[in-house]
């Protein structure tokens, strides 16, 4: 395990200094950027299309700014970035030479670039997850004084005073109502499979993909298949929220747990795949 994590720690050090620093900083900013402007007030205090009418609520503000698209952009740069350099790294020149000559086994060397691959993704979600929580605090105070003042005008100078909002706007509360937090960042048991199995089918599709050269149309369809299905665990959250889906009443339950047998069983597809692409190495790769 000493030359894995020598490895994957060199592999994410040249992600990082490359462009996965600039990616994550940059998707931080616009998001910062996107909470201070949503949470600000916008219109005429004196008219009744004043905002925040009279209070939004955090899972209110992420879900009706652009922070998702921020949010889906940086990571879908980052997963493109370690394509990128598994792909250099073990298909050009000068990568094929560093890892051939590596005094490690193959399995180590895969085992490398997954590692490296779960930290990056690891790093850009909790970097955001520090972004959301802190900027909870900020942006209810604003809206909460924001409230007061429209409360304050439309009463005709009857001042509001204790306004407290966080029993019904907790934190926990908005990760369960706001569809945005509720898809990348699920607090319930029911969603935490899919999510977690959504994103190992999407490295697997990133693997196969750099480490199977032969096959080229197979590897397609299956790295294909596994996107597909790792984004539909990923937006199952999302389609249980939708209108459609409650009206079926205690279907809901059954809906949540399909989707975590589903789960389950696309995870033992992904360790067979993991297995098959170790077993390609071992027979078309010569260290």
């Amino acid at each position: 395990m000493k030359h894995v994590w020598k490895l994957s720690d060199y592999l994410f050090g040249w992600y990082w200094k490359k462009w996965g620093k600039v990616i994550t900083i940059v998707s931080l900013c616009l998001g910062a950027l996107l909470l201070a402007f949503s949470a600000l007030p916008s219109g005429d205090p004196d008219s009744l299309e004043y905002y925040s009418s009279a209070f939004r609520s955090y899972d209110m503000i992420l879900d009706s700014s652009f922070l998702p698209i921020v949010f889906t952009l940086g990571l879908l740069l980052i997963f493109l970035l370690q394509f990128v350099q598994m792909k250099g790294f073990f298909h050009n020149g000068k990568g094929i030479y560093t890892l051939c000559t590596l005094p490690m086994k193959r399995r180590e060397v895969y085992l490398s670039f997954l590692l490296s691959l779960a930290a990056a993704v690891a790093v850009y979600y909790l970097l955001w997850l520090v972004l959301l929580v802190a900027a909870y605090f900020p942006v209810t105070i604003l809206n909460e004084r924001a409230a007061a003042r429209e409360i304050f005008y439309l009463s005709e100078g009857v001042t509001l005073t204790g306004l407290d909002t966080h029993i019904e706007n907790g934190l926990f509360l908005a990760f369960r109502r706001s569809a945005f937090l509720a898809t990348f960042f699920p607090v319930s048991l029911w969603h935490i499979p899919p999510f977690l199995v959504g994103l190992c089918l999407i490295g697997t599709a990133l693997l196969n993909g750099c480490f199977h050269s032969q096959r080229i149309g197979t590897c397609v369809v299956v790295s294909l298949a596994d996107i597909l299905m790792g984004l539909y665990l990923f937006l199952a959250t999302s389609l249980q929220r939708e209108d459609f889906l409650y009206s079926f009443g205690n279907n809901q339950t059954l809906f949540l747990g399909r989707n975590v047998v589903l789960a389950l069983v696309l995870l033992a597809v992904a360790v067979v795949q993991q297995v098959s692409i170790l077993k390609h190495l071992e027979e078309e790769i010569e260290f």
